[in-house]
């Protein structure tokens, strides 16, 4: 009875992950990447220091969304991941903050993930 429960969890859990369309960044833990977006790899910088990681990824979308839907797309799915909303478009986690800009260019819609330690002051 327990693994027939277990397996009807897992099941749920991935069909509403794939009914949205979301993937997950594999660098940034718990980071859903908005349906129709794809991670453009040969922009991701990573730098690990003493402080924490540094990490920025782009994600793109031909025709994408408005920025008022991306910004209430992670404004509403990040907090159930841990991530709490500092002001507009950043996102603290433990040590990190993370920024999430949408950008509107000639050729599509990209939003840049900018993951980095909080500062000491």
């Amino acid at each position: 009875m327990m693994k027939w429960l277990l397996s009807v969890c897992i099941y749920l859990v991935l069909s509403v992950s794939s009914a949205y369309g979301e993937s997950y960044s594999e660098e940034i833990d718990d980071l859903p990447i908005m349906a129709g977006y794809e991670i453009l790899d040969q922009e991701t910088v990573y730098f690990d220091k003493p402080d924490g990681r540094i990490i920025v990824l782009m994600a793109f979308h031909p025709q994408g969304k408005l920025s008022e839907d991306v910004q209430g797309f992670y404004k509403k799915s990040l907090p159930q991941l841990g991530w709490q909303l500092q002001k507009s478009g950043y996102f603290q986690r433990g040590k990190e903050l993370l920024k999430i800009e949408p950008l509107v260019k000639e050729d599509g819609h990209y939003i840049r993930f900018t993951l980095m330690p909080i500062e000491k002051n």
